[in-house]
């Protein structure tokens, strides 16, 4: 009983022995990337010895690359752990920063675009309101006001331009598109007048100067052959001038009824500006409704 004590005693103090070796052994580090882990008993200039669990190893010094002590590797260990420990808590904070930034961003962006769709509701609502209230004379409140001599001067320098001025498009495209396809017309029909004209000269000229020679048969011949080319181009010589005098007529007329529309045109319920029909014509009238 008592030598079975005594072995147990000593196989306890071998074990607490061999732990205690274990926890503070020392970690060799060799350049060809193996490592040895013992307690290192002794040493020289070339070697040292290692009691590691296979029994005794020696290993030349220039094999080493690093020696971690038991007491420094448990340093070491610790202060991984910690670092690790402190990278993961600084990931964590600067992944919660970004989600923050992001959020935050987002946010920022749909109040921007709820802000310039509210103001684009109040910028309709305001040009919708400035539409519908005028004044008495049909100018609208934003500060712009509508006046008769700003509508003649504007129509006198370019039909049209009036009748936009006092708000209607419309009419101004009219004005405008009629004034410039007549003046086309007119310089076309004009430049074939000129033409007209210019042949009719020199048929002309050519049939006097026959007539001034003396009587014979050619003189005869001669103003057979003239005389109907130049009749011809006295025809037509006629006939562009007075399209010409008609389409500049036209012309004139619709410059005139430019300038007098925006003269009588009234912006209210109660005027109005109208041609009415009166037996087989038509009467320019002007209504007062009360």
């Amino acid at each position: 009983m008592k030598n079975t004590k005594r072995i147990l005693t000593i196989l306890f103090v071998l074990l607490s022995s061999v732990a205690s070796l274990s926890l503070q052994a020392d970690t060799i580090f060799l350049r060809s990337g193996q490592w040895v882990r013992g307690n290192i008993i002794s040493q020289d200039r070339s070697k040292i010895t290692v009691n590691t669990e296979n029994g005794h190893r020696d290993i030349l010094k220039t094999s080493i690359r690093r020696i971690v002590f038991g007491a420094e590797e448990k340093s070491t260990m610790a202060s991984d752990e910690e670092k690790k420990v402190q990278e993961e808590k600084l990931a964590a904070m600067a992944k919660e920063r970004e989600e923050r930034e992001k959020a935050a961003a987002k946010q920022r962006e749909e109040e921007e675009i709820r802000r310039r769709e509210e103001a684009a509701r109040q910028e309709a609502a305001r040009q919708e309101a400035l539409k519908k209230q005028q004044d008495a004379n049909g100018n609208p409140v934003d500060g712009r006001r509508i006046t008769t001599l700003g509508a003649v001067w504007r129509s006198a320098l370019l039909p049209g331009w009036g009748q936009s001025y006092e708000g209607r498009k419309s009419a101004g495209y009219k004005f405008g598109g009629g004034f410039l396809s007549l003046f086309v017309l007119t310089f076309y029909f004009r430049s074939q007048s000129l033409s007209s004209r210019e042949t009719y000269s020199q048929n002309a000229d050519m049939l006097f100067a026959v007539g001034a020679a003396a009587p014979s048969p050619y003189y005869i011949l001669g103003a057979a052959a003239l005389y109907p080319q130049t009749a011809d181009s006295r025809q037509r010589m006629q006939t562009w001038g007075n399209r010409t005098n008609f389409l500049g007529t036209a012309l004139f007329g619709l410059y005139i009824w430019n300038l007098v529309d925006v003269v009588l045109y009234r912006p209210t319920a109660q005027t109005a500006v109208a041609i009415l029909p009166v037996g087989d014509g038509l009467r320019l009238s002007w209504i007062y409704q009360f």
